[in-house]
């Protein structure tokens, strides 16, 4: 049975290789990722599930954080998402979904920055792993 640490362990490679591949994708396929991007505060169902998936990440972060290169950042990382899920959950899902409509074209604007950030957080986050 895995522990704790390596269950966190591959919830963070995970997250970090989601961030790498979405980087590229950005790059390759830049109209689907728009759409993407914009899907996620589009229903209950997708907000639920992306306050879960964030919530996870946030929770495994915290707890693999100590074994990591920077591992206060990445602990004030973990907290950041998790509160901010917090924060989601208590607030009207469709106050989220205004927010998104109306924040997601204005990055998706700038897609390849959005890229680039991704790559360079997915990329910090393994290399802090490793």
């Amino acid at each position: 049975m895995p522990s704790v640490e390596q269950v966190a362990y591959f919830i963070v490679l995970v997250a970090a290789s989601y961030l790498i591949g979405l980087g590229l994708a950005a790059f390759i396929h830049p109209k689907q990722i728009s759409r993407f991007l914009l899907a996620f505060a589009s229903s209950l169902k997708l907000h639920l599930i992306e306050i879960g998936l964030r919530l996870i990440v946030g929770a495994a972060l915290l707890g693999y954080a100590p074994q990591m290169r920077f591992s206060a950042g990445f602990t004030l990382f973990a907290w950041i998402l998790i509160w901010t899920s917090i924060a989601l959950i208590l607030l009207p899902w469709r106050w989220h979904r205004a927010f998104a409509q109306k924040a997601v074209p204005l990055f998706t604007r700038q897609l390849p920055i959005l890229g680039l950030g991704s790559l360079v957080l997915g990329g910090v986050i393994l290399g802090a792993m490793l």
